[in-house]
């Protein structure tokens, strides 16, 4: 988003939680404005707001974590994620920012391992599925400059291009209609 979108945003989401102040959702995503125009401390101080007036809302704690991970406080952002992933197993974006972090810290095995199950539970999600190819590709890296894979390492990078492919190649209707030969008379 450009920055003069964003602060039209900001202004319609103020406007909102003028009529409603204590509206976490509302605060939640000025938080994500603030975020985008990297105004940390200010997008941390609602999320904080938020986690303790609605400390069911998975979002506020996800998005908390990434801040923490953005100013390197690596245990906080851990714990938020998991706070995140506690309230709503089905929030795929905290399983990303969860897998961030763990390769921000050159823990790869760890994010690869993540998105290697949840990818089980949403195959079809294509950030998910482009995070796991890229820490795939940079364990893929390692291995060609010497760095010694475990076995099982190497055996899930063997199959992992093969898995991320298999969910690209099934041709539409139309393409096969195309592929047949003709019938002979």
């Amino acid at each position: 988003m450009k920055d003069n979108q964003l602060d039209k945003a900001l202004r319609f989401l103020n406007e909102a939680l003028r009529l409603n102040p204590n509206d976490c959702t509302v605060l939640c995503h000025i938080a994500k404005v603030l975020f985008c125009q990297r105004n940390y401390e200010h997008a941390k101080e609602l999320l904080q707001k938020c986690c303790r007036d609605d400390p069911l809302k998975d979002e506020s704690w996800s998005l908390l974590g990434k801040i923490y991970s953005e100013e390197g406080k690596i245990p906080e952002a851990y714990e938020c994620y998991k706070t995140a992933l506690h309230l709503n197993a089905n929030n795929v974006q905290s399983y990303i920012n969860l897998g961030e972090l763990y390769e921000s810290n050159d823990q790869y095995e760890d994010s690869l391992n993540l998105y290697r199950s949840i990818l089980k539970r949403f195959p079809e999600d294509l950030a998910l599925r482009r995070k796991y190819q890229f820490v795939v590709s940079k364990l893929e890296r390692e291995e060609a400059n010497g760095r010694k894979l475990s076995a099982g390492e190497f055996t899930e990078l063997k199959h992992a291009n093969t898995m991320i492919c298999l969910l690209y190649t099934s041709p539409s209707p139309r393409d096969r209609q195309k592929s047949r030969m003709p019938s002979s008379a």
